[in-house]
């Protein structure tokens, strides 16, 4: 087969290995050829399919296109959340508090916010492409108007019934989000520590910001999309230079595009994000779903189990301190591979590869290596890519590189090769 290299498409930061992550599952998931097999070479993904030509800049464009106008966006919603698009803001009257010199609040929320108004942009656009977005922002509202709710859901026994009736109306389509965001078990929901407390950094709603970063690449009436977002998709697959980058946030998947101090060359800089990488980074987190295990008799609730994530260590990087391990979030281990597979085979490795969180983890990341090494060698991956998930400024968790890849060196690791693979 033919094969194209997506130089945008790297193990590091975090946000872009999720983008690689993203591309593989939507082009085999949504378009007809499901041929496409994807591996890293020299730190880039490489794409296969048999629709490719050998043209490299045709197929670069076939893949453009695609995204452009073919793309289905996956329904990503949380209703749970304040900022999520469901509830308005509190409305303000003009008198001044006496003591806080602040606009005295109405009691009554009957205002729109940016939040909002996505989500209706997303209810009223006619672009086919959406319709099962549209349908899945339809069922919350429902079941907000159910539980007649007029903010987010803030005790935690009535936020695990909402999630409940949620998972009970919305279709398949919208439940591998759920599964990625949070899991419901009989001590109540529990959230992966990829998407933060179900799917929001701090003030920060990942799944209201993938709707306004939609609105950037695609044009909810239906139109083409304009120049700007073809350039961005160029930047986001390919590595080209793209003007007019966003300020925008984008949370804990790559704090080097947040802004804020020493992020330039001058003493602070505003975040600078290319849409079309929040909107892939997000589609290529959902393969991280979470489950429930038991792992010993005496265990009755069972823990959470996350796939390649164990508590963070300081172990094997000189850049963090028996504090940073403290406040951590946990680690990730992203594994890379050398042979192409499918979007398939990757989605049966990542079930594969739990390490519970909770009771009895793996103590430190040797325990991990040891746990995960004989899996590793015999699917055929060659390194894996170490995350922390860390404290940073503002008490938000942010991502980092820690140390170099690890090398399995196994014997086995390059005798063996994923199945069905060429």
């Amino acid at each position: 087969m033919n094969e194209i290299t997506l130089a945008g498409c790297t193990p590091t930061p975090l946000a872009s290995y999720l983008k690689a992550l993203g591309v593989l599952r939507l082009l085999s998931q949504q378009v007809a050829d499901h041929s496409f097999k994807a591996f890293w070479r020299n730190d880039a993904l490489v794409l296969q399919s048999s629709i490719f030509s050998g043209h490299v800049e045709h197929d670069c464009e076939t893949v453009c296109s695609f995204f452009l106008k073919d793309y289905q966006p996956t329904p990503i919603m949380a209703p749970w959340n304040g900022g999520s698009g469901f509830y308005l803001r509190e409305g303000k009257t003009k008198e001044l508090d006496s003591i806080t010199g602040k606009k005295i609040k109405t009691g009554i929320r009957d205002q729109p916010t940016q939040a909002t108004k996505v989500v209706e942009a997303i209810i009223a656009s006619t672009d086919e492409r959406l319709s099962k977005y549209r349908a899945g922002l339809q069922l919350c509202k429902e079941v907000v108007k159910q539980f007649d709710l007029k903010q987010a859901p803030n005790n935690g026994a009535e936020k695990d019934r909402f999630i409940i009736a949620l998972r009970a109306v919305l279709p398949d389509k919208n439940l591998e989000w759920l599964d990625a965001a949070l899991i419901t078990t009989s001590d109540g929901t529990r959230f992966p520590p990829l998407f933060g407390t179900g799917g929001n950094d701090g003030n920060l709603d990942f799944t209201n910001n993938f709707m306004q970063r939609l609105g950037e690449v695609l044009d909810l009436n239906g139109d083409k999309s304009g120049k700007a977002s073809h350039d961005w998709l160029n930047m986001a697959l390919f590595g080209e230079a793209a003007p007019g980058l966003l300020k925008k946030a984008i949370g804990q998947f790559s704090p080097g595009q947040a802004g804020g101090p020493n992020a330039s060359t001058g003493f602070e800089a505003a975040a600078a994000i290319n849409p079309w990488d929040f909107v892939l980074m997000i589609e290529g987190a959902l393969p991280f779903a979470a489950a429930a295990v038991r792992r010993n008799a005496d265990d009755p609730h069972g823990v959470l189990s996350y796939p390649f994530t164990v508590r963070a260590v300081g172990a094997g990087s000189g850049s963090l301190g028996e504090g940073d391990s403290a406040a951590a979030h946990g680690e990730l281990w992203m594994p890379l591979w050398n042979r192409p597979v499918t979007y398939a085979e990757i989605r049966a490795l990542l079930s594969e590869g739990r390490v519970a969180l909770g009771k009895k983890p793996a103590r430190d990341a040797l325990d991990f290596v040891r746990a995960i090494h004989r899996l590793g060698g015999y699917r055929g991956i060659v390194s894996f890519q170490r995350y922390g998930l860390l404290m940073r400024s503002g008490k938000a968790r942010s991502p980092k590189k820690i140390g170099a890849s690890l090398r399995a060196k196994s014997p086995g690791t390059t005798a063996t090769t994923w199945p069905d693979c060429a």
